[in-house]
């Protein structure tokens, strides 16, 4: 039974050319990523929406610097993510590629026993 659904993109999807309906594991997974993805003052009038992963990537992060960038996206699923609790959460650094490599794994609220995880390199590919 789908409990959450939602559009998200690509929009436009297949020969049909109508927006891109997404449902419950995939919705909150793409959902979680746009808000990693988002830089703060990117959205309009959202102007506390987002996470400053991307500003990491090219830089030289120390293991504090990891930490805060790791209690900025605890914050934003918290404060952003309704549908979710962070069950685990690890960033580090891949210096050679220039990329961050985030491990996320969460419970869905509404069924704990479901846990999505989210394997993600971010950066230049």
């Amino acid at each position: 039974m789908t409990v959450f659904y939602g559009y998200n993109p690509p929009f436009i999807g297949g020969k049909q050319k109508i927006m891109s309906r997404q449902e419950d594991d995939q919705l909150i997974k793409n959902d979680i990523l746009q808000l990693l993805l988002t830089i703060p003052g990117e959205r309009v009038n959202r102007p506390d929406f987002g996470t400053r992963v991307r500003s990491f990537v090219f830089e030289n992060n120390t293991p504090q610097d990891i930490i805060l960038l790791e209690n900025d996206v605890r914050s934003a699923i918290e404060n952003f993510e309704p549908r979710v609790d962070i069950e685990f959460l690890e960033i580090s650094t891949i210096e050679d590629d220039h990329r961050l490599s985030l491990k996320l794994v969460v419970t869905i609220k509404k069924d704990p026993q479901r846990r999505l995880i989210i394997n993600r390199f971010i950066g230049q590919q």
